[in-house]
């Protein structure tokens, strides 16, 4: 291991209760976070300690596992019981008041955080990578992480060939990257440029390479890290959109993970999730195509780009778009010529929405279509 001096006092945190997510993080998302390659290639680092807030039911349940007493043997834990969690207005409001929390402990002991998910399956080495990363004087890690289904990605990640032996759960990256293609949330799936559906809130602007490969272009990346360079920030909306922003506003303190095979983290969420489902838009992309030839379309104009660039005036700030303009590789194969064309047409097609980010693209689209796709 490399010295860890320059490594602050650290929070892994994550946030977990309900029967159902606390399935789903004990037999899956930390069996694959104690792969070898991952919490435990943070053991011997002085002052790492391991979070979880859930309540008062699941909390009992977390420390009955075995899974979790052998997280203990890796690291310091710490359960932190808060029964108001299932009355805080959803689970996002429930989330985010955990992570004020959090931000405020890391805050007092001039600490930083590590953000995790219960239902995240990371490749073995991620994390491992991650303390490279943190080493090198890095203050905030992003990384992107895609949705698949999990009535069909739990079981095929679970089989034998994937090495999981109870407690740890092995996963390598170049697999995980295939099982995630195979196994798309059709939220993700509304989000390849050249799709017919259209996702209302387009975080990510996917394209496929050779059905063995995404190419990614982003505005919303994971937080996976954080060391903030200033205390005392409030957090006025989430841990994902506002507050790494304004604690750490210096891009050069930025790390973002553009390939998979350097760190790989894999979400799932049920196929019939009515929230995410709510934002994709049937046909929408390819009634946006079509209306190219409306007379009342500026010549030449990208109304796709155009749509994309209205969220971004919503819900992006400079370094969101910043994000935007760096490509991301999951690959589970070796990256090889076939991406090239890919990569070109991406950055056409970013480099027409940063154009739109001046323009009054909502007026136009409302004119086009007068409501949303």
């Amino acid at each position: 291991m490399s010295d860890s001096t320059v490594i602050p006092p650290t929070h892994f945190v994550t946030v977990v209760w309900g029967d159902d997510y606390i399935d789903r993080y004990l037999n899956v998302a930390l069996c694959s976070q104690l792969a070898t390659g991952n919490l435990p290639a943070w053991s011997d680092v002085e002052g790492v300690s391991y979070k979880v807030y859930t309540t008062t039911v699941s909390a009992a349940r977390l420390n009955a596992s075995p899974t979790f007493a052998t997280l203990r043997e890796v690291l310091g834990v710490e359960v932190l019981v808060n029964d108001d969690l299932e009355r805080q207005g959803g689970k996002y409001a429930a989330m985010n008041a955990c992570h004020h929390h959090a931000v405020s402990r890391i805050d007092a002991s001039e600490g930083a955080m590590v953000v995790l998910s219960p239902d995240t399956v990371w490749a073995d080495g991620s994390l491992a990578a991650l303390r490279h990363v943190v080493e090198s004087g890095k203050r905030v890690v992003m990384t992107l992480a895609l949705r698949t289904r999990l009535e069909s990605f739990l079981p095929a990640l679970l089989r034998d060939d994937h090495g999981n032996d109870g407690a740890a759960l092995s996963v390598d990256a170049r697999d995980l990257v295939r099982l995630t293609i195979d196994h798309l949330h059709d939220y993700n799936r509304s989000m390849f440029w050249d799709g017919d559906d259209y996702n209302r809130t387009p975080s990510h602007v996917l394209w496929p390479v050779c059905k063995s490969g995404i190419l990614a272009h982003n505005y919303h990346l994971h937080p996976l890290f954080i060391h903030p360079k200033r205390r005392g920030v409030t957090m006025a909306q989430t841990i994902d959109t506002d507050y790494f922003t304004r604690a750490c506003p210096d891009l050069d303190d930025y790390h973002i993970v553009t390939d998979s095979d350097e760190l790989l983290a894999t979400e799932f969420s049920a196929s019939d999730d009515a929230t995410l489902n709510s934002h994709i838009g049937p046909d929408g992309s390819a009634k946006l195509r079509a209306a190219q030839s409306d007379p009342r379309c500026p010549p030449g104009a990208d109304l796709k780009a155009a749509a994309v660039a209205v969220f971004g005036q919503a819900f992006a700030t400079p370094m969101h778009r910043a994000f935007l303009r760096e490509p991301i590789r999951l690959h589970a194969e070796a990256i090889d010529e076939r991406w090239i064309d890919v990569e070109s047409r991406a950055r056409d097609v970013v480099t027409s929405i940063d154009a739109w980010h001046d323009k009054d693209a909502r007026s136009l689209l409302m004119e086009l279509f007068g409501g949303v796709l």
